[in-house]
């Protein structure tokens, strides 16, 4: 028989795309489960969307937060109401594979050092009609091994660490499937991260010794909007509790690998480089020439200035590298 699996799904405006979200999860080949929709505080039509659905599968559940306590505060009250011993965290506003539940469910039980379980996933932008694998996936395939059983990447801190130095986090948020237990005992989501908690949660997984798991076919269709990340300073604060998280682990931990290390700071400095960019294009000089400052830190270079000046053989440096040296001539002239 089925276990029971609590899909747990906070919301915040969005009731939109809801209708779409909650089709797709009540199509799940698992059929034993229960889906705990926690409002916070939503003023669109999000109660009225739910309330449809649980009109016609008594599995949908509807708590409504009487103010908005904030998205990880929301997440972890919908972990708390879960009666499973799986919980799922889902996002309202992306579609999911009708076998994401089954499969994961399926590794877990197969494999019990893994502590969670993730998916592949694909991007599409609202209003376009086309989707698309990420880099980080792509990276992703080209670097690990695939556990053919389950068609999965499985590993621990030694194998999943390195990789988010250097490349960022693979792990998919709203498509993890894992132990209510294990969740609750780690300290669920840390507001202390915010936009990041989840990647705070993950490491704090391969630090106690659980290995996770993504599996390698795409599970969900990730609805990227096309004015996500259009602020400067938004972009910004979103990058900056990542590094926070991945600076600690740095100083924290025994990593010595230099090169794992560098490929780190160069993404580090890629990203600022990135947001330089488009502070500068927007006209935020400061804002730009600030942040290059720190791109260039990353690099352990002595200045601005100094970097176009210096002779640096384009070919014998790394693609990333030569992003940076290309964005940097862009802002300084």
């Amino acid at each position: 028989m089925e276990e029971l699996v609590s899909i747990c799904v906070p919301t915040y405006n969005n009731g939109r795309y809801l209708c779409e979200m909650l089709s797709s999860v009540i199509r799940q080949s698992h059929s034993n489960f229960e889906v705990i929709v926690t409002d916070n505080a939503s003023t669109d039509d999000s109660a009225a969307v739910v309330s449809r659905f649980a009109r016609i599968d008594d599995r949908v559940r509807y708590i409504r937060n009487e103010s908005n306590v904030g998205y990880v505060d929301n997440v972890n009250r919908a972990v708390t109401a879960a009666k499973g011993r799986l919980i799922c965290i889902f996002h309202s506003d992306d579609i999911y594979h009708p076998e994401i539940v089954r499969r994961s469910v399926a590794l877990l039980n197969s494999r019990p050092t893994v502590g969670a379980v993730f998916s592949v996933h694909r991007e599409f932008e609202i209003n376009v009609h086309r989707s698309r694998r990420t880099d980080v996936f792509r990276r992703l395939s080209e670097r690990l091994p695939v556990d053919q059983q389950v068609d999965a990447y499985i590993g621990g801190y030694r194998t999943f660490v390195p990789f988010i130095l250097a490349e960022g986090n693979c792990f998919s948020c709203p498509t993890f499937v894992g132990p209510r237990d294990v969740y609750r005992e780690l300290g669920g989501y840390d507001p202390d991260y915010p936009s990041s908690e989840d990647l705070a949660l993950w490491i704090r997984y391969l630090q106690e010794g659980y290995q996770l798991a993504i599996l390698r076919s795409p599970m969900l269709w990730y609805r990227r909007s096309t004015t996500q990340g259009s602020s400067v300073y938004g972009r910004m604060e979103a990058l900056s509790p990542e590094f926070r998280i991945l600076d600690e682990l740095i100083a924290g931990s025994a990593i010595s690998n230099k090169v794992i290390i560098n490929a780190y700071r160069t993404r580090k400095a890629m990203a600022m480089a990135d947001v330089a960019l488009i502070a500068h294009r927007r006209g935020h000089r400061e804002t730009a020439r600030r942040l290059t400052k720190k791109s260039i830190e990353q690099m352990h270079l002595t200045g601005m200035n100094g970097l176009l000046q210096r002779r640096v053989a384009i070919n014998n440096i790394n693609a990333r590298l030569r992003k940076i040296v290309r964005r940097i001539r862009v802002i300084v002239g």
